[in-house]
């Protein structure tokens, strides 16, 4: 079994912040999620279970490089229909050789190149 575990990045601060009970709130566990307080909004992200080429964790939204020189942002891609036509399962684009070479709050700029 995977670990669960959340980054936050405070949207008005710009940099990252403890992920406390905001990442808990109302019980459920967003895979990414944008919580507002006060005008202070903070992204919640999550953990994918999944490790880049150097052991990195990776989470939503980091800004991954292959080895083809693609660079992509994590997200969520995949699910497979039932027979009644609800979500199975889902996953993430994955290789072993893929790299985190970033985020998008810290470094957006990688993905214009």
């Amino acid at each position: 079994m995977r670990e669960i575990k959340f980054r936050a990045w405070d949207t008005k601060l710009n940099e990252w912040t403890p992920c406390g009970m905001h990442c808990w709130r109302n019980g459920n566990i967003p895979m990414r999620a944008v919580i507002a307080d006060a005008d202070h909004p903070i992204i919640i992200e999550q953990f994918t279970g999944l490790y880049d080429k150097n052991g990195k964790d990776r989470f939503d939204d980091d800004i991954i490089r292959r080895e083809t020189g693609y660079v992509f942002v994590e997200k969520k891609r995949y699910f497979h229909l039932g027979p009644d036509g609800t979500a199975m399962a889902y996953g993430y684009d994955y290789h072993p050789s893929d790299e985190v070479i970033g985020n998008i709050h810290e470094h957006s700029y990688l993905l214009d190149k």
